[in-house]
C-alpha cells in the first residue's frame, strides 16, 4: 500500500478506510435463497399462464406479478439496509400461486399478509435504529 503525501507527512498511512475499500462484497447464502424464491414466484406464473391461458388468467397474473415486484423491492431495500432474515412469507406465495384465484386463495393472502407485517416491523424497527444512531 503506497501513502499519499498528505499521510507522508505524519507518517502514518490511512489503512482502515484502505482496508474497507479492498474488501470484495459478499452475498449471503439466506440472499441467494431469497432471489431464488423471486425467481420460483416468476416460473409459478408462467406456468399458471401457461396452463390457463385467458384474458382472466393474464390479469390474475399481471395482478400478483405487482404483488410480487412491490414485495421484491421492498425485501430488496431493506436487506441492503438489514440483514435478511425473513423470506417465508415469500415461500408461501410461490407455492400458493398455481391456485391462488381459486382453493389457495387464503394461503396466498396470509404470505402476502406475512410479507406486509414482516415489512412494516422491519422498517420500524430500522427507523427506531436510525434515531438512536444520531
Amino acid at each position: 500500500m503506497t501513502a499519499s503525501p498528505a499521510d507522508a507527512k505524519d507518517g502514518q498511512a490511512d489503512e482502515p478506510a484502505a482496508a474497507a475499500e479492498e474488501l470484495p462484497l459478499r452475498v449471503s447464502t439466506l440472499e441467494i435463497f431469497f432471489d431464488l424464491v423471486f425467481a420460483f414466484t416468476l416460473t409459478q406464473l408462467a406456468s399458471v399462464l401457461a396452463t390457463r391461458l385467458s384474458w382472466l388468467t393474464a390479469a390474475q397474473v399481471v395482478l400478483v406479478f405487482g404483488l410480487l415486484w412491490w414485495m421484491y423491492g421492498a425485501y430488496a431495500w431493506l436487506t441492503n439496509s438489514r440483514p435478511p432474515v425473513h423470506t417465508a412469507g415469500f415461500l408461501v406465495v410461490g407455492l400458493a400461486i398455481p391456485a391462488g384465484f381459486a382453493s389457495y386463495g387464503v394461503v396466498l393472502g396470509l404470505g402476502y399478509l406475512v410479507v406486509v407485517v414482516v415489512r412494516a416491523l422491519r422498517r420500524t424497527a430500522q427507523r427506531a435504529a436510525d434515531r438512536g444512531d444520531r
